[in-house]
């Protein structure tokens, strides 16, 4: 056995590091396809001017930090220059008065200020921030205190778009914004509340009415940028992940991700015969999506990272800068280290936009949660996609689990008890093998303490011969059918899928998330947290614990190895691989460790019955008979 163990080990291992193999990571382009925007609009014969740091970019954020700094240093304001550089260009008519309104539906409330025709605050009325807390979960914001959600800008920023203030109207069906520019344009933005859940409708025109044709001008549409999952307080959960679904010529859609340092990466242009389906962000539980409706076309998408304006200031403040001009220098050293959420921009292109002509772009935008079964409403199935991308090579699992979990809540109306019900039902499925594995350690274990005079004579025998020791020890083992028996860790391994698939589950299935099961332990997605009190810990996370010690009960219970050093082994073993899941799980869902627990303790139920139904005797096996016996 105590060869066995350290296979199991690195059997462990290497299970492990093949799963980590299988856990999607983010799905980077080849270099060489993005970089400007500017630069596909000049490739399709459009303006090749633009700024000179890609929008989004890492630079981009970095000159973005030190200009606001260099701003509030001379003690004016950004946008206000801006749009005077804008008007003295001759593009830009006065800015309309500044209003803001709000849409309401009985899943979201979203509001909307005509500065930039962009979105401020989405609410999931639904949904809460915390437990206890009654208020609506509040989404989308503007993270970094300058950029809103959805902003329209064009790429030379000629027409200061995403800083003016447009006309704001409301009319019987939602929102209207709109601006004119001093050479002739009108920029139309309408928004809808959708048919489907979580859904706003979103048209953009742009209509030339001057009297020249417009042979190109190329816009950038900025997808959410304050999607921030305030459940991540855990090192389990990761942070927001760009995404873009795109649809080619093979049966499945290809989907790229950028997340962390890929956000700062070159993107992905939308080559001849692609269609994008859906961009977006998304957290562990809600994600927030653009998908082009009907002909919109759209050149190109552009991950970017979005800073925490406060938290960059608190880190700017921590150094006690002596200057403004040391205040804004240290801004945009720091602007590298601050990025907390993910974002995507679309390139749209207007193209040879003759005089009284309008271009139409439209598009589906989803704000809410994660949920499989808001794929199934009309217009969402590119949902499905963004959820699954999480799972990797373990989407069947995670979907069959899944509907097991919802069937037995279902019945029962308690997330914890379709846990238990489904470790119980997965123990049901292991009994025999366990049965097999049990009753032949058990033999084996009775035959070696048997034997173990004639193992000793051998040992003396043979103590300055170590090679025929073991060729004499093995010849007598095999003699009297103490074949070792195999599997001594299969039960675990064949689990393991189980465990990493429950782990996915609780970490982004929206179901789970603040899901009650009783007592202290009110959310199954998060540690159980029980109220301590004691040694100057408010609470302690007390299934985890619960967890490891029947962890231990149950491998201390196993039938014994046959000599001292595989005792002293299995008992190390048995200390040890509990110790590490409690420090691996301790800060991780209750829902895990309820089901380990429930499984353990089933385990060490089923070892009493079996010792009780099928019995060993302890007497040798003979020769040609089958080490299994009555266990068979």
């Amino acid at each position: 056995m105590e060869k066995r163990l350290p296979l199991a080990l690195a059997l462990s291992i290497l299970f492990v590091m093949l799963y980590l193999q299988s856990v999607p990571r983010p799905d980077v382009p080849e270099g060489g396809e993005l970089g400007d925007p500017a630069a596909v609009s000049a490739s399709d014969g459009g303006p090749a001017g633009g700024s000179a740091f890609a929008p989004g970019s890492r630079s981009d954020l970095a000159d973005r930090a030190a200009h606001a700094g260099a701003a509030d240093a001379a003690g004016g304001d950004a946008n206000g220059a801006a749009n005077a550089s804008a008007d003295a260009a001759g593009a830009s008519l006065p800015e309309a008065p500044l209003r803001e309104e709000q849409l309401s539906s009985d899943d979201q409330t979203s509001r909307w200020t005509s500065r930039g025709a962009a979105l401020t605050q989405l609410e999931l009325n639904q949904y809460h921030a915390t437990l206890g807390n009654d208020d609506p979960l509040p989404l989308l914001d503007v993270l970094d205190g300058q950029h809103p959600n959805l902003l329209l800008r064009d790429v030379r920023d000629v027409y200061a778009l995403d800083r003016v203030s447009w006309e704001l109207e409301r009319d019987d069906e939602g929102l209207v914004f709109t601006r004119r520019t001093a050479d002739g344009l009108l920029f139309t933005r309408k928004v809808r509340l959708g048919s489907a859940p979580y859904v706003h409708e979103l048209s953009l025109s742009v209509t030339n009415e001057g009297s020249e044709r417009l042979s190109s001008l190329s816009l950038v549409l900025q997808g959410a940028r304050g999607l921030v999952d305030r459940d991540a307080s855990s090192r389990f959960y990761g942070r927001p992940t760009a995404v873009a679904i795109l649809e080619g010529q093979g049966a499945d859609p290809e989907i790229i991700s950028w997340s962390d340092s890929d956000l700062v990466g070159e993107g992905r242009s939308i080559a001849e015969g692609e269609r994008l389906l859906a961009t977006g962000t998304m957290t562990n539980y809600f994600a927030s999506v653009l998908a082009p409706v009907g002909d919109t076309d759209v050149r190109q998408v552009l991950p970017l990272p979005v800073m925490d304006e406060l938290r960059l200031q608190r880190m700017v403040d921590e150094q006690q800068p002596a200057d403004p001009r040391q205040a804004a220098r240290l801004r945009a050293e720091l602007a590298d280290d601050v990025p907390e959420a993910a974002a995507t921009e679309l390139q749209l292109l207007v193209l040879n936009l003759g005089p009284g002509e309008t271009q139409l772009f439209d598009f589906s935008f989803f704000a809410g949660p994660k949920s499989v079964e808001l794929t199934k409403e009309p217009g969402l199935s590119y949902l499905l996609p963004v959820i699954e991308k999480a799972y990797g090579n373990m989407a069947w699992i995670n979907r069959t689990l899944l509907s097991i979990l919802r069937f037995f809540h279902g019945v029962f109306g308690n997330w914890g008890v379709a846990i238990i019900l489904l470790t119980l039902l997965v123990r049901g499925f292991l009994f025999p093998i366990n049965r097999r594995q049990q009753t032949s350690m058990q033999r084996y274990s009775s035959v070696m303490q048997k034997l173990k005079p004639q193992l000793e004579e051998l040992k003396t025998k043979y103590k300055n011969n170590k090679s025929k020791f073991q060729q004499e020890q093995m010849k007598l083992l095999k003699e009297h059918g103490a074949t070792p028996p195999l599997g001594g860790c299969l039960l675990m391994f064949l689990q393991f899928p189980i465990w990493i698939s429950l782990f996915q589950i609780l970490g982004t299935s929206i179901e789970l998330r603040q899901s009650s099961f009783g007592g202290w332990i009110n959310d199954l997605s998060r540690p159980d947290a029980m109220p301590f009190g004691f040694f100057g810990l408010e609470a302690v996370n007390l299934l985890p614990i619960l967890m490891a010690l029947a962890t231990i009960v149950q491998m201390r219970s196993q039938p014994k190895a046959g000599d001292e050093q595989q005792q002293q082994t299995q008992k190390i073993m048995g200390s040890f691989m509990p110790l590490l899941m409690l420090w691996f799980l301790y800060s991780y869902s209750a829902g895990l460790s309820l089901y380990i627990l429930t499984s353990s303790l089933l385990g060490i139920f089923e070892m009493r019955v079996i010792k009780r139904i099928w019995p060993v005797d302890g007497k040798p096996v003979p020769v040609g008979r089958p080490a299994s016996g009555k266990a068979a």
